[in-house]
């Protein structure tokens, strides 16, 4: 009984400063060729925008495409629910008609704003009567 009462706090512990627990934003493989290959001209800030880092670019969707910028650590360790967002994300909707939905979220000190005004096609496949449209924080249905 001593042995396991002993134990737990330095399992406990060693779990909290592992940050085991904690919740990251999305991040993981960065696709840009297989997006520059899509049937859909997608729309990003390129490589890094005001020293964010590219951590994941890649199709969620049939129709769809996310480019996220930087990352984030809820921090609080293993106790800690929930999770957090990164300081810029750029989601791309495919639309009928010809129409681009571009939808961004930012850390709310006007990156998402300044990143709209650098936003820039990842592929020529676009069609010449394309209509892109600007979203922020929430993405509108086609």
């Amino acid at each position: 009984m001593r042995l396991r009462s002993a134990i737990l706090p330095v399992v406990l512990l060693a779990a909290v400063a592992s940050g085991c627990g904690s919740q990251r934003a999305r991040h993981g493989p960065i696709r840009l060729e297989k997006l520059r290959n899509a049937p859909y001209t997608y729309y990003y800030v390129g490589r890094s925008f005001e020293g964010l880092e590219l951590t994941y670019a890649d199709s969620t969707s049939k129709h769809r495409a996310a480019f996220v910028y930087g990352t984030c650590d809820a921090g609080g360790g293993l106790f800690r629910e929930g999770g957090c967002a990164p300081p810029l994300e750029i989601e791309n909707k495919a639309c009928p008609v010809d129409t681009m939905v571009v939808t961004l979220y930012g850390d709310g000190h006007g990156r998402a704003a300044r990143a709209a005004k650098a936003l820039r096609r990842l592929n020529e496949n676009v069609s010449p009567s394309l209509d892109l449209r600007i979203a922020f924080d929430r993405s509108p249905s086609c």
